[in-house]
């Protein structure tokens, strides 16, 4: 997804002040999970609640089967993502 994001951008002239990062978050992901994700699909693990506090305007938020209402808490933390899934 990030790599087709940075494609698109560049694709259309818009340069990127920072590039487009994939965060992670899952209480149920072991060391193991994280190296996994880090090293073949460059997507950054970050514990609860950094992946909340990593949400800006630009953010594309993806969620499955929450324990917790995350429309909710997006909703609460005052930031408007680009879109949530």
């Amino acid at each position: 997804m990030a790599e087709t994001l940075t494609s698109m951008y560049k694709d259309a002239g818009i340069p990127l002040e920072q590039p487009v990062t994939v965060i992670a978050q899952d209480p149920a992901y072991t060391n193991k999970d994280q190296k996994l994700l880090k090293s073949l699909l460059n997507i950054v693990v970050v514990p609860d609640p950094q992946a909340f506090l990593s949400i800006t305007p630009s953010s594309l938020i993806m969620s499955r089967s929450p324990l917790l209402p995350v429309q909710a808490v997006v909703g609460d933390l005052g930031v408007s993502p680009a879109a949530i899934f």
